[in-house]
C-alpha cells in the first residue's frame, strides 16, 4: 500500500473505520481559482462541518471562504505567494470562531500522533493538517476520519481526507507522515443553562 491510497486494497480487511458525516464537499479551485488556498479551503470545509452537524452560525461556504480569507490577509496570507503560514492557521480560525460567535478557540500541534488524531475525529471534531513532506508536500488537508486496516499479519493506519483537489475521500497511510502540524477547534465549556 503506497503512502497515498486511493481506496484501500481488497486485501486488507477494515478493522476500525470513522467517517465524520455532513462534512462539506468542494475543490479549493471551486472556492477561488488559481490561488495557494488549501489552508483556507480545510478551515471553510471544518467550519463548514460546524454549520452542517450542529447548525453552528457559520454562512455558506462562499460566504465562509471571504470571511478566512480576510482573517488571513491580516495573518500573513500570500494568495500568489506561499498561500498561509501555518503557524497562523489556529489564530485564522479563532478569529473567524469569534465573528461568528462560536465557542472555540483553533488550537495547533506541532507533534502529533495517530491515536491523537483518532481521539479527536473519535470525539466528532475534523481536524486540518498541513502536510510537509511526501505526496502533499506543503499542503493542507482536512481530516475527516481514520481506517485501520489489516492483511492479517500487520496493520496500516489510514487518515480520510479531503485533499481539497478532488471532492472524493482519500486515505494517506500514516507511516509516511512524519512532518507536519494539525488544528482543531478547541471548544469552550458551556456553562449551565446555555442552550447551545
Amino acid at each position: 500500500m503506497s503512502y497515498f491510497v486511493k481506496e484501500t486494497e481488497p486485501v486488507w480487511e477494515t478493522i476500525e473505520e470513522v467517517i465524520l458525516p455532513q462534512m462539506p464537499s468542494f475543490t479549493q479551485n471551486e472556492l477561488e481559482m488559481g490561488v495557494g488556498n488549501c489552508s483556507l479551503a480545510s478551515m471553510v470545509r471544518l467550519l463548514g462541518y460546524f454549520r452542517n452537524a450542529e447548525g453552528a452560525p457559520f454562512p455558506d461556504d462562499t460566504a465562509l471562504y471571504q470571511a478566512v480569507k480576510r482573517a488571513a490577509a491580516k495573518r500573513g496570507y500570500q494568495a500568489a505567494g506561499r498561500g498561509t503560514p501555518f503557524y497562523n492557521i489556529a489564530g485564522i480560525l479563532s478569529a473567524v470562531l469569534s465573528e461568528y460567535g462560536y465557542p472555540g478557540t483553533g488550537k495547533s500541534r506541532y507533534v502529533w500522533s495517530f491515536s491523537g488524531v483518532k481521539k479527536t475525529i473519535d470525539a466528532g471534531l475534523p481536524v486540518i493538517f498541513n502536510i510537509a513532506f511526501g505526496h502533499y508536500k506543503n499542503h493542507t488537508v482536512t481530516v475527516v476520519g481514520y481506517k485501520i486496516v489489516t492483511d492479517g499479519i500487520e496493520k496500516k493506519k489510514l487518515l480520510a481526507v479531503y485533499d481539497g483537489w478532488t471532492k472524493n475521500i482519500r486515505y494517506i497511510d500514516v507511516k509516511h507522515l512524519h512532518i507536519g502540524s494539525i488544528t482543531f477547534v478547541k471548544r469552550q465549556k458551556r456553562k449551565k443553562g446555555d442552550i447551545t
